[in-house]
């Protein structure tokens, strides 16, 4: 049952066929501090700062928008002049802000006038 498990400096992993922990853990037990900083300096990493820059097509913010009915009706006294139903609209809009877009996905609706 434990065959599978290899010791990494003091903690005890299983292993795995995707070995990125093992070579990252120990890239870090061989490097330096300051081995580190120069490298972080070499290719613009700084640790612990959130992302800032995006793919192009990353999505930040969706709004989908669902109206089951709405109903327009012109009446003229009681007779009913124009009735107009709008059944089933969905929309959905997408903000990716490494394009500076807006993106409208989809559009789908019914719509019925009677008059």
């Amino acid at each position: 049952m434990y065959n599978n498990i290899k010791r990494v400096s003091h903690c005890v992993l299983p292993l795995s066929n995707n070995s990125n922990f093992f070579l990252v853990k120990k890239m870090e037990d061989a490097m330096t501090a300051d081995e580190k900083r120069k490298l972080y300096e070499a290719i613009g990493y700084q640790e612990n700062v959130a992302a800032t820059e995006y793919p192009v097509t990353f999505v930040a913010t969706r709004l989908r928008f669902v109206l089951v009915k709405a109903c327009v009706r012109v009446l003229d006294e009681d007779l009913v002049v124009i009735n107009a139903e709008l059944n089933d609209l969905r929309a959905q809009l997408d903000q990716r802000p490494a394009a500076s877009a807006l993106r409208l996905v989809r559009i789908q609706c019914f719509l019925l006038v009677l008059g």
